[in-house]
């Protein structure tokens, strides 16, 4: 199950019941993107056109099987075996099916055979207006293979010294609340011991406990990057 919020983000359950949010891609970064390749896929003709040049008619023969190859295999094998096409890479963006998991060879086939659906009547037209029109900004052929186009998340890593004091806080935190906690841990060690403790202090009644704030905060903060 999909919903999109108010910032077009793509809320997704897995079946496990994981809810992980997607940000679509818009219109401009693909178009960026699909230049990228169409840049590369230019190049490696005029390379294969130079070395067809001298081997006469079995030359032309070779360009005419790499200009199909190009326009048609590019993007299913590197959107099968990477998820992205190298442009696509380039702006870090993935394609993944509409309920998250990664992208097969039936669904990479699937919406770029459609992409000559979304040529039509000329440049893409066709592709363009369904993306402006749909809100996960789904080209035809996307839309056929349930597919879309997202921005690959970004993994934040986090440098924070472990500590062996254990805390139990007696509520449950918001994703956003534990990341600021981390933020905080990490910070702290870049902050005097007086400042740190005077930051964590604010926070004391809410952790309910007459141990030291700061390493209550650090003991969570350990915990949440499992630690």
């Amino acid at each position: 199950m999909a919903s999109v919020n108010i910032n077009e983000q793509v809320q997704v359950e897995t079946a496990e019941g994981i809810y992980i949010e997607l940000q679509p891609a818009g219109i401009a970064v693909r178009t960026l993107a699909f230049s990228f390749d169409l840049l590369l896929r230019f190049a490696a003709f005029i390379l294969i056109a130079i070395i067809g040049a001298f081997l006469g008619e079995f030359g032309t023969g070779l360009m005419l099987i790499v200009i199909f190859l190009l326009e048609w295999f590019y993007p299913i094998l590197f959107e099968h075996y990477t998820g992205s096409t190298p442009g696509k890479k380039i702006f870090g963006l993935k394609v993944v099916y509409s309920n998250g998991l990664p992208l097969t060879l039936p669904g990479a086939m699937t919406r770029n055979l459609f992409r000559a659906i979304d040529f039509l009547p000329f440049g893409y037209l066709s592709g363009a207006l369904s993306m402006l029109f749909t809100r996960r900004f789904q080209r035809i052929g996307d839309w056929v293979a349930d597919t879309m186009v997202v921005y690959e998340p970004h993994t934040d890593t986090f440098n924070l010294s472990t500590t062996e004091s254990q805390y139990q806080p007696p509520f449950l935190l918001t994703t956003q609340e534990q990341v600021a906690v981390i933020h905080f841990a990490e910070r702290s060690e870049k902050l005097s011991a007086s400042r740190a403790s005077e930051l964590a202090d604010i926070l004391k009644p809410a952790l309910n406990t007459e141990r030291d704030a700061k390493d209550c905060l650090k003991a969570l903060a350990n915990r949440y990057v499992g630690k």
